[in-house]
């Protein structure tokens, strides 16, 4: 069945794009990756030309996260234990971090949130106990939906 739109936009998950392809091959459909890479997920064929009918904007929000440890290594240049926080919307992010903790030798205590509103007392009280030293913030919406409890803690 086709859907009857003149075009889509899916923003979110990879799950919504992949949903929009399925009851869509002619209506264009523009993504807003913030979450994953279209490329890895099979959105997309290529990051540099739109392909079928599906274009749009990715952020590599992994980079940024990466990015965020070799900040937090300049700021604190002993520390060697950090905290990451993780939901099914920033999961993708994860290998991009731990590749930047394995190649500067640090260790990263990864707790998986589940079942929005999360319960940040108990994560930070998880990575208090495993001594870390700094907290690298993935991007998620349901983290900055949140964010004032996080400040919280």
């Amino acid at each position: 069945m086709e859907a009857k739109c003149d075009l889509f936009f899916a923003i979110g998950p990879y799950h919504a794009a992949r949903a929009l392809q399925a009851v869509s091959r002619n209506t264009p459909i523009v993504i807003l990756a913030v979450d994953y890479d279209p490329l890895e997920h099979g959105i997309v064929t290529s990051l540099t030309k739109p392909d079928r009918n599906t274009t749009g904007a990715y952020m590599p929000q992994g980079q940024l996260a990466a990015k965020r440890l070799e900040v937090l290594r300049e700021i604190i240049p002993q520390a060697q234990r950090f905290l990451v926080l993780s939901d099914v919307f920033c999961r993708d992010q994860l290998p991009a971090v731990q590749a930047a903790a394995e190649a500067a030798k640090v260790h990263l205590t990864v707790i998986e949130l589940s079942r929005p509103p999360y319960d940040f007392g108990t994560a930070f009280l998880s990575g208090q106990r495993a001594q870390v030293q700094g907290f690298i913030g993935l991007t998620s919406p349901a983290f900055a939906n949140q964010a004032a409890d996080i400040a919280t803690v």
